[in-house]
């Protein structure tokens, strides 16, 4: 739905205004168990989750947003304002894709609205997290993925939200998490890969962003940790 959007002022144009079940909102899943049949080449652009017309109320009756059982070349959001997604409440990704450019938890208005979140969960195709703002992030057992350039935690004012973490839990191949900005703690467990050129604690100016516990926290688990952990800025 990118066609004539206007998603800085409003849901207008092809934009579709997605809400109204408190279960799923949206859901992509294969029909039949064990089919060799899923949704591939996904493309999820201009949408409003879960707000109203306005991008700034969470309207009732939200079910969280979910990606699952595809495979193989799906887009969720953009390089462009048009692309952009407006997430409202938790949205769950099982499958490969490039989540770019999307607001999850944050109001057309600039404010955090302390529902939604990202969670990215048994993905084994390499998956791409970028230019995002986020609230809440969780990584939970994914084989490789790229997460960079996302506001984790606050926004490009400087808004920090209230509460939550960025999880990191299980990944087994390849994590890359670089040049983010995070306004929350950084928890990681049991994972292999790289943090590198993220600013935690701190906007990229100098502006300090207290966090209230750690700035990044190692914990072990089932798998052993190997992590490159370097050329961070952690206040």
């Amino acid at each position: 739905g990118t066609t004539n959007t206007t998603p800085d002022t409003g849901c207008s144009g092809a934009c579709n205004l997605i809400s109204g079940n408190n279960t799923y909102s949206f859901h992509t899943y294969s029909a039949y168990t064990g089919s060799s049949v899923v949704v591939s080449n996904l493309t999820v652009q201009g949408n409003f989750f879960n707000y109203d017309v306005t991008g700034t109320v969470v309207l009732p009756y939200a079910g969280i947003v979910s990606f699952a059982e595809s495979s193989g070349n799906n887009l969720i959001g953009g390089d462009t304002p048009q692309a952009r997604n407006l997430f409202a409440t938790q949205a769950n990704v099982s499958q490969h894709a490039t989540i770019q450019g999307n607001w999850f938890g944050l109001t057309l208005a600039g404010t955090w609205n302390e529902h939604g979140s990202l969670r990215i969960t048994y993905v084994d195709e390499p998956t791409v997290v970028t230019d995002n703002i986020i609230r809440v992030l969780s990584l939970r057992n994914v084989l490789e993925v790229v997460v960079e350039r996302n506001y984790i935690g606050v926004t490009p004012s400087g808004t920090q939200t209230s509460s939550g973490v960025v999880d990191i839990h299980t990944s087994y191949i390849s994590l890359n998490f670089s040049d983010n900005i995070v306004g929350i703690p950084l928890s990681i467990q049991s994972s292999v890969g790289t943090i590198s050129g993220n600013w935690i604690g701190t906007m990229p100016d100098g502006t300090p962003l207290p966090i209230n516990t750690h700035g990044i926290n190692v914990r072990s688990g089932s798998v052993d940790q190997q992590l490159d952990i370097h050329n961070n800025t952690i206040a």
